[in-house]
């Protein structure tokens, strides 16, 4: 594990004076510059346009699907490349390409199959729960092989590796999950728990991927497996817990956030370990974390995470009803999104420079901002603090959409081509427009708008936006993993329950 060209921070203070100067930069920009939002709002309408041609081209059924996925992969990937790196310096990289030819033998097998086929399956998909046949069943993996090995494309990559590595990475998986699924609070679930682990493993594997003195062998596969499951597990337990209202007192918490930075510090916490079962997991996790991960070793690895758990106390001590500083607000954000980004990529070879640790602060942010949006009224019900929350409760006087298009125009000038980089932040903006819409309806969405726009720099826009949330189901996928995740949410609460 090496950071190279960038000289490490050493405690949560300096990373906050960072995140502090680069907000400075933003607010200093926003009052000097006479910002024109034609570039956004002429976006918004040509993706406006695009989605009544999508409505026109595409039916509701399964094969259409499919191909919108194959039609739109290369601006989810431009997407992915964006969210994940900051950047496009891996794009159509060797390894990219490699990547993507895995991807396209996957749709471009699910695009061959008949309609017929493919509304077998995704009922399929939909009625049963593959998570658990994972957990329960071990001749899943099994078959799940065989059937891997004799895809005349797709065995080329899994002989790569061989039987005995895939076999022991899903045994890890399978005892580890189902340990974790029996220890986990249900409520640490409810904001996409399962899901946010997902994410985290991918894209420590994707990071290791892509780290230029990272040699992909069967050893160094299942380590980094291992090493992303066991951060990956720190997310839904420590973050989501001290989001929620319902698992932790005040006190309690406080016990809890120390107690993670007591490990996160190097120290043995062994006999400290309070007797709460998701508290050992976590415990567990974090030891066989440090076994791989030696702290003697990697001081600036844990110093990385320390920041990002010191930035979900911060966050978890904001309360909804209390006024608020919208700075202190959006600096820790800053904190938080970047730096579970840049954490994860630290447990690998990735190069962590100046380059890449800005990325993260601009795009941590912006992704963060369209995810808050997304879950709005779930939020606020729940009683949780995010930008939109607080706005709502008049504890912030900063309107989030604003802040969203302005940071968005502001981000883009750190690019090269800075109309792209717009293109599919707004993109990705429109898509939790659908999610909102999805979840709480058309009717709850204009009611939403009616709220936000007021005094909004958007304000003239609300027919436009009332119209992208009308046909928004049409909208282009850039972030084409979220059925997956979504059916894994599911999946796992399915699982608990039972």
């Amino acid at each position: 594990m090496k950071i190279n060209q960038f000289p490490p921070l050493n405690s949560f203070d300096e990373a906050k004076n960072m995140a502090t100067q680069h907000w400075s930069q933003f607010t200093q920009w926003s009052y000097e510059t006479n910002i024109s939002y034609e570039g956004i709002i002429s976006h918004l309408e040509q993706i406006y346009n695009e989605m009544i041609q999508n409505r026109e081209r595409y039916d509701n059924s399964r094969s259409s699907k499919v191909t919108r996925l194959l039609n739109e992969y290369e601006l989810a990937k431009i997407y992915r490349h964006f969210r994940d790196f900051g950047s496009l310096r891996n794009f159509n990289s060797k390894k990219d390409i490699d990547f993507d030819t895995i991807i396209f033998i996957v749709l471009n097998e699910l695009n061959s199959l008949s309609e017929n086929k493919l509304e077998k399956l995704f009922p399929t998909l939909e009625e049963k729960n593959f998570l658990t046949i994972f957990l329960e069943e071990e001749q899943f993996t099994k078959n799940l092989y065989q059937n891997l090995m004799k895809h005349p494309k797709l065995g080329i990559y899994f002989l790569y590796l061989g039987d005995e590595v895939f076999f022991k990475a899903t045994d890890f998986l399978r005892i580890n999950l189902k340990q974790t699924l029996n220890y986990i609070p249900p409520d640490s679930l409810d904001s996409s728990g399962l899901s946010k682990m997902f994410r985290i493993i991918t894209g420590v594997l994707i990071y290791a991927y892509y780290a230029n003195d990272f040699e992909m062998t069967e050893q160094s596969f299942l380590k980094i497996l291992k090493i992303s499951y066991y951060f990956s597990v720190s997310h839904p337990l420590i973050d989501n817990i001290l989001d929620s209202n319902k698992i932790l007192s005040e006190k309690e918490k406080k016990i809890f956030g120390d107690f993670i930075t007591d490990i996160l510090n190097g120290q043995d916490v062994s006999k400290n370990i309070p007797n709460i079962q998701f508290m050992k997991e976590l415990y567990r996790c974090c030891h066989e974390l440090q076994k791989l991960v030696p702290f003697s070793q990697n001081q600036s690895v844990y110093n990385y995470m320390k920041i990002t758990h010191l930035a979900q106390c911060e966050d978890s001590y904001l309360k909804m009803e209390q006024k608020i500083n919208s700075d202190e607000l959006f600096i820790n954000m800053l904190l938080k999104a970047a730096f579970i980004r840049i954490s994860a990529a630290s447990l690998t070879e990735y190069s962590i420079d100046r380059d890449f640790v800005l990325n993260s602060l601009v795009m941590g942010l912006n992704n963060q901002l369209s995810n808050d949006l997304e879950g709005t009224l779930e939020d606020y019900k729940n009683e949780l603090a995010t930008p939109y929350t607080l706005y709502l409760n008049n504890a912030i006087s900063v309107n989030p959409i604003d802040i969203t298009m302005q940071y968005m125009l502001f981000s883009s000038s750190f690019y090269e081509n800075s109309d792209l980089f717009i293109r599919v932040s707004l993109l990705r903006f429109v898509e939790t427009i659908r999610e909102f819409v999805k979840n709480y309806g058309k009717n709850q969405y204009q009611i939403f708008l009616n709220k936000v726009l007021d005094h909004s720099i958007l304000a003239s826009q609300r027919h436009l936006l009332n119209k992208i949330g009308e046909i928004s189901f049409y909208g282009s996928d850039v972030h084409q993993e979220t059925f997956l995740l979504d059916y894994f949410d599911n999946a796992a609460k399915k699982y608990i329950s039972n």
